[in-house]
């Protein structure tokens, strides 16, 4: 027959069990040792690859599934060891990234002010005609970009606080690169559906986008911990994320670039669902990836300054 894997059982004794069991039912089965994680042997149960249906419904019938509970065991310790890793990530990460908002707002404010049109052009501010002329670069370097204090001020309000809840949940690489992509995202929607002469700046599109990136961690989450029988409780940060997108969608006045707004929050949400959940890779993985993906943003974000001083010499 074509043997496949029906179940592990660690004593040989449960195996003959279900065996007899699967026997009464018509179903063959044969009875393989295998080397065990202490040393001690486990087995598994083989049976014809065309009663592999019927043979796993009446594991489940019987609740004697051992490979089905390892599986869930080893889910819920790699949501676990995921929660764990990210949570253990400095706070000064979300302050560095904050400061360096903070250091451009106030180049902008000794080379001309930050409300400036020729200086906010000057340093690299979002700007359609621009970007037609093939300035792509702007829409990475205006995220740092800020017109005006009360604009700085609430963004960096929103991003030390989201900012923290996305790297606890997500880790450093992960959450500088969601970032990023996710206010020149917003840019390029704003660019796309508004393509008018205004001078746009700012992280709100990136703030924003951390919002999407904590919903779709939260649905990602919610979904494993169901499927495990595993609590979802409520988490403080919707009240918050609630709040923000109430501020930023409803009471904004003036100029908001609400399309920046939903590019970056449907992109941080997207993208989110691309990228490996934390736990999922193994602690080496994981360290790689924060490496690889926290130094190609700071690389994106060093050319786009590179090519932004040379446009502006």
């Amino acid at each position: 027959m074509s043997a496949r894997e029906l179940a592990r059982f660690a004593s040989q004794r449960e195996a003959e069990e279900v065996a007899f069991t699967l026997q009464a039912a018509g179903i063959e089965t044969e009875l393989v040792p295998i080397p065990g994680d202490n040393g001690s042997p486990h087995f598994a149960l083989h049976c014809d690859e065309r009663e592999l249906d019927r043979a796993t419904a009446i594991l489940a019938e019987e609740g004697k599934d051992e490979l089905s509970r390892a599986r869930t065991r080893r889910d819920a310790e790699s949501l676990a060891r995921g929660e764990l890793a990210v949570r253990r990530r400095p706070f000064y990460w979300v302050v560095a990234l904050a400061v360096a908002n903070l250091a451009a707002f106030i180049a902008l404010e000794g080379r001309g002010g930050s409300e400036n049109r020729a200086t906010l052009l000057r340093f690299g501010a979002s700007h359609a005609p621009s970007l037609r002329r093939g300035e792509w670069w702007r829409t990475l370097t205006a995220v740092f970009l800020h017109i005006g204090a009360r604009h700085l001020l609430a963004n960096l309000i929103s991003l030390l606080l989201l900012g923290a809840a996305t790297l606890r949940t997500l880790g450093l690489g992960r959450f500088y690169a969601l970032y990023l992509a996710s206010g020149v995202a917003g840019n390029w929607v704003s660019f796309w559906l508004d393509p008018d002469a205004a001078v746009k700046a700012g992280a709100s599109g990136a703030v924003f986008g951390l919002l999407g990136v904590l919903a779709s961690a939260r649905i990602r989450g919610l979904r494993a911990l169901a499927a495990l029988g595993l609590p979802t409780r409520f988490k403080t940060w919707h009240v918050l994320a609630a709040v923000l997108a109430f501020l930023g969608f409803v009471v904004g006045s003036g100029p908001v670039d609400h399309a920046a707004h939903l590019g970056g929050l449907v992109a941080g949400a997207l993208l989110t669902f691309l990228t490996p959940r934390p736990g999922a890779l193994s602690s080496r993985g994981e360290q790689v990836l924060d490496v690889v993906l926290a130094s190609a943003t700071a690389l994106c974000a060093a050319v786009a300054a590179l090519l932004a001083y040379r446009a502006a010499l």
